[in-house]
């Protein structure tokens, strides 16, 4: 009986892992899927913002671009306005590709992965796209918002606004080390919980081998083993069991 409880166990631990795996794949990817779109949204918003920012500051200021130490920059006022609202990577530039602005975080990076942050606003985007790249190993993967900015004069070309998918609350990141940690904690839940329900399962078999050794020990052979009215399968293999001994006789 040990043997056929341990195998009915090893059974359904391995249906319930397929199945946990089944459900934590398509809660990964649906997560995975939804934060991205929640991402993408978050940066809409920000680009949407802040180009209407710089439309309007235009409007009043007339003229979006400073010379500083002999470079063309950002105005300071508007410069000071993004570092405060910006929480990710954001390059503004001009006609010609060159950065106006560039974020805490975006001046932050290396040579490398700066120009690879800029790579899509040189030449100047004519239309808006979005997409996702790595661009730095110890950022990951980020989603990115490239925007044209055609109404705020004529030295502001275009902008970049990034952000890194680990930024989402609870992403898929943190889905897939919380169902790593819960996992094997469910599973080995699950093998004692089997273990133990097979155990009665398992019952009746044990009764009916008492009842044939009791009719096999020579005392007893006008005994049959009981036959329930409700026929299952127990009921079906007494009934076989019963035939055979009436054969013998």
């Amino acid at each position: 009986m040990s043997t056929i409880r341990s195998r009915l166990t090893a059974w359904y631990s391995a249906a319930l892992l397929v199945s946990l795996l089944a459900f934590a794949a398509s809660l990964y990817f649906d997560r995975r899927i939804s934060s991205q779109a929640e991402l993408d949204e978050r940066l809409a918003l920000e680009a949407d913002f802040s180009g209407r920012y710089l439309i309007n500051s235009f409007r009043v200021l007339g003229s979006l671009a400073r010379t500083r130490d002999g470079t063309v920059q950002l105005d300071p006022g508007i410069a000071n306005f993004f570092e405060g609202t910006t929480r990710d990577f954001m390059l503004v530039t001009d006609r010609e590709g060159d950065v106006l602005f560039s974020s805490t975080e975006a001046a932050r990076l290396s040579f490398e992965s700066f120009q690879r942050l800029r790579a899509p606003l040189v030449p100047t985007p004519t239309i808006r796209s979005t997409g996702t790249f790595t661009f730095d190993p110890d950022v990951g993967a980020v989603r990115f918002v490239v925007m044209p900015i055609v109404s705020a004069g004529p030295e502001i070309g275009a902008m970049i606004v990034t952000a890194g998918e680990n930024v989402v609350s609870f992403g898929p990141g943190a889905l897939l080390r919380s169902m790593l940690v819960s996992l094997p904690l469910i599973l080995g839940a699950s093998i004692l919980l089997g273990y133990r329900l097979a155990g009665p399962s398992l019952r009746p078999l044990k009764e009916m081998r008492r009842e044939v050794e009791a009719i096999g020990d020579g005392r007893s052979l006008h005994r049959r083993l009981q036959v329930d009215t409700s026929y299952n399968e127990k009921a079906g293999l007494n009934s076989s069991v019963n035939r055979m001994i009436n054969r013998q006789q």
